[in-house]
Protein backbone atom coordinates (compact mmCIF):
# COMPACT_ATOMS: atom_id res chain seq x y z
CA UNK A 1 0.00 0.00 0.00
CA UNK A 2 1.06 3.30 -0.95
CA UNK A 3 1.42 6.22 1.85
CA UNK A 4 2.69 9.43 2.77
CA UNK A 5 0.29 11.32 0.46
CA UNK A 6 -0.50 15.04 0.85
CA UNK A 7 -3.46 15.46 1.58
CA UNK A 8 -5.52 19.08 1.29
CA UNK A 9 -8.84 19.19 2.47
CA UNK A 10 -12.00 21.21 3.23
CA UNK A 11 -15.15 21.16 5.73
CA UNK A 12 -17.91 22.41 4.24
CA UNK A 13 -20.55 24.18 7.23
CA UNK A 14 -17.75 24.56 9.90
CA UNK A 15 -17.11 27.94 10.44
CA UNK A 16 -13.42 27.23 11.49
CA UNK A 17 -12.72 25.86 7.81
CA UNK A 18 -14.67 28.81 6.32
CA UNK A 19 -12.59 31.51 8.28
CA UNK A 20 -9.41 29.45 7.28
CA UNK A 21 -9.96 30.04 3.46
CA UNK A 22 -11.45 33.02 3.95
CA UNK A 23 -8.35 34.13 5.71
CA UNK A 24 -5.50 32.64 2.71
CA UNK A 25 -8.06 33.06 -0.25
CA UNK A 26 -8.06 29.20 -0.34
CA UNK A 27 -10.33 26.12 -1.54
CA UNK A 28 -8.47 24.33 1.30
CA UNK A 29 -8.47 24.61 4.72
CA UNK A 30 -6.51 21.48 6.15
CA UNK A 31 -3.23 19.50 5.14
CA UNK A 32 -2.06 16.43 6.31
CA UNK A 33 -0.25 13.08 5.51
CA UNK A 34 -0.93 9.68 5.50
CA UNK A 35 0.16 6.14 6.86
CA UNK A 36 -0.75 2.77 6.36
CA UNK A 37 -1.76 0.17 8.88
CA UNK A 38 0.21 -3.33 7.99
CA UNK A 39 -3.38 -4.50 7.18
CA UNK A 40 -3.14 -1.88 4.49
CA UNK A 41 -5.77 0.46 5.87
CA UNK A 42 -5.05 4.38 5.24
CA UNK A 43 -4.71 6.57 8.27
CA UNK A 44 -4.24 10.39 8.42
CA UNK A 45 -1.50 11.89 10.87
CA UNK A 46 -3.20 15.64 11.12
CA UNK A 47 -3.21 18.70 13.26
CA UNK A 48 -6.66 19.15 14.52
CA UNK A 49 -8.54 20.99 16.91
CA UNK A 50 -7.89 18.16 19.84
CA UNK A 51 -3.95 18.69 18.45
CA UNK A 52 -1.70 15.99 16.39
CA UNK A 53 -3.97 12.70 15.84
CA UNK A 54 -4.54 10.44 13.44
CA UNK A 55 -8.18 8.43 12.36
CA UNK A 56 -9.14 5.98 9.71
CA UNK A 57 -9.07 8.40 6.00
CA UNK A 58 -11.69 6.19 4.69
CA UNK A 59 -14.25 6.87 7.43
CA UNK A 60 -13.63 10.64 8.20
CA UNK A 61 -12.81 11.70 4.62
CA UNK A 62 -14.25 9.38 2.25
CA UNK A 63 -17.32 8.84 4.09
CA UNK A 64 -17.82 12.15 5.01
CA UNK A 65 -19.25 13.81 2.18
CA UNK A 66 -19.05 17.37 3.96
CA UNK A 67 -15.42 17.09 3.38
CA UNK A 68 -13.85 17.78 -0.03
CA UNK A 69 -10.08 16.43 -0.60
CA UNK A 70 -7.66 16.08 -3.06
CA UNK A 71 -4.77 13.54 -2.17
CA UNK A 72 -1.22 13.67 -3.85
CA UNK A 73 1.43 10.87 -3.98
CA UNK A 74 4.58 11.69 -3.27
CA UNK A 75 7.14 10.53 -6.08
CA UNK A 76 10.55 10.16 -3.42
CA UNK A 77 12.08 6.68 -2.10
CA UNK A 78 10.24 5.03 0.08
CA UNK A 79 12.98 5.71 2.32
CA UNK A 80 12.81 9.49 2.67
CA UNK A 81 8.74 9.00 3.49
CA UNK A 82 9.54 6.96 5.90
CA UNK A 83 11.70 9.37 7.72
CA UNK A 84 9.22 12.03 6.74
CA UNK A 85 6.50 9.84 8.51
CA UNK A 86 8.83 9.86 11.79
CA UNK A 87 8.79 13.31 12.16
CA UNK A 88 5.42 13.63 12.09
CA UNK A 89 4.54 10.94 14.37
CA UNK A 90 6.96 12.47 16.77
CA UNK A 91 4.03 15.13 17.00
CA UNK A 92 1.23 12.53 17.80
CA UNK A 93 -0.70 14.18 20.67
CA UNK A 94 1.04 17.60 20.66
CA UNK A 95 -1.29 20.61 21.03
CA UNK A 96 -2.83 22.68 18.27
CA UNK A 97 -1.01 25.99 17.02
CA UNK A 98 -4.26 28.04 17.90
CA UNK A 99 -2.11 30.82 19.01
CA UNK A 100 -0.45 30.49 15.58
CA UNK A 101 -3.57 31.53 13.73
CA UNK A 102 -3.37 35.69 14.42
CA UNK A 103 -0.16 35.85 11.98
CA UNK A 104 -1.99 34.37 8.88
CA UNK A 105 -4.65 37.36 9.28
CA UNK A 106 -1.82 40.00 9.42
CA UNK A 107 -0.44 38.24 6.40
CA UNK A 108 -3.49 38.53 4.76
CA UNK A 109 -3.72 42.35 5.54
CA UNK A 110 -0.40 42.83 4.46
CA UNK A 111 -0.89 41.19 1.20
CA UNK A 112 -4.10 43.39 0.79
CA UNK A 113 -1.66 46.84 0.85
CA UNK A 114 0.91 44.61 -1.55
CA UNK A 115 3.46 43.31 0.85
CA UNK A 116 4.33 39.70 0.91
CA UNK A 117 5.65 38.94 4.24
CA UNK A 118 5.36 34.78 4.16
CA UNK A 119 9.05 34.98 4.55
CA UNK A 120 8.80 35.91 7.82
CA UNK A 121 8.87 33.54 10.79
CA UNK A 122 5.13 33.16 12.34
CA UNK A 123 4.88 35.05 15.90
CA UNK A 124 4.71 31.58 17.85
CA UNK A 125 5.42 29.10 15.82
CA UNK A 126 6.91 26.94 18.26
CA UNK A 127 3.37 27.09 20.11
CA UNK A 128 1.57 24.32 19.05
CA UNK A 129 1.40 22.66 15.89
CA UNK A 130 -1.35 23.93 13.05
CA UNK A 131 -2.13 21.20 9.92
CA UNK A 132 -0.05 23.09 7.34
CA UNK A 133 2.73 23.03 9.82
CA UNK A 134 2.93 19.75 10.33
CA UNK A 135 2.59 18.65 6.41
CA UNK A 136 5.37 20.94 6.11
CA UNK A 137 7.43 19.19 8.25
CA UNK A 138 6.87 15.88 7.04
CA UNK A 139 8.14 17.15 3.83
CA UNK A 140 11.16 18.96 5.06
CA UNK A 141 11.61 16.10 7.03
CA UNK A 142 11.55 13.35 4.15
CA UNK A 143 13.82 15.94 1.78
CA UNK A 144 11.86 18.52 0.57
CA UNK A 145 12.73 21.38 2.53
CA UNK A 146 14.05 23.19 -0.77
CA UNK A 147 10.27 23.64 -1.64
CA UNK A 148 9.70 25.82 1.39
CA UNK A 149 13.06 27.91 1.39
CA UNK A 150 10.87 31.23 0.52
CA UNK A 151 8.81 30.72 3.54
CA UNK A 152 9.31 31.49 7.40
CA UNK A 153 9.06 29.29 10.53
CA UNK A 154 5.51 28.53 10.77
CA UNK A 155 4.18 30.80 7.80
CA UNK A 156 2.70 28.30 5.43
CA UNK A 157 -0.84 27.98 4.45
CA UNK A 158 -2.48 24.82 3.00
CA UNK A 159 -2.92 26.96 -0.04
CA UNK A 160 1.27 27.49 0.07
CA UNK A 161 0.77 23.86 -0.11
CA UNK A 162 -1.76 23.42 -2.74
CA UNK A 163 0.39 25.91 -4.76
CA UNK A 164 3.55 24.26 -4.20
CA UNK A 165 2.14 20.74 -4.89
CA UNK A 166 0.50 22.18 -8.66
CA UNK A 167 4.13 23.38 -9.49
CA UNK A 168 5.84 20.52 -8.82
CA UNK A 169 4.38 17.66 -10.48
CA UNK A 170 7.25 15.73 -10.74
CA UNK A 171 6.97 15.14 -7.56
CA UNK A 172 3.49 15.09 -6.57
CA UNK A 173 0.66 13.34 -8.27
CA UNK A 174 -2.77 13.48 -7.96
CA UNK A 175 -4.06 10.24 -7.00
CA UNK A 176 -7.91 10.75 -5.61
CA UNK A 177 -9.95 13.77 -5.38
CA UNK A 178 -13.61 14.81 -4.14
CA UNK A 179 -14.45 18.65 -5.39
CA UNK A 180 -18.12 20.31 -4.60
CA UNK A 181 -17.04 23.31 -6.64
CA UNK A 182 -14.44 21.68 -9.50
CA UNK A 183 -14.55 25.23 -10.98
CA UNK A 184 -14.09 27.30 -8.02
CA UNK A 185 -10.89 29.76 -9.51
CA UNK A 186 -8.75 28.91 -6.44
CA UNK A 187 -8.02 25.74 -7.78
Amino acid sequence: MVYGHIVLARRWGNILSATNCFITGSYWSHAFTTVCTPYGRLLTIEAEAQGVTSCPFDINYEQDFSRDYIMYEVNIPQEAIDFGIDAALNKLESGYGYIQMPWFIWRAICNLFGKDIKSQNNWFSSDGTLCSQLAVEYLQAAGLGNLFADFGSGSVSPQDIYLIVKANPQIFTEVESRITYPNDPRL
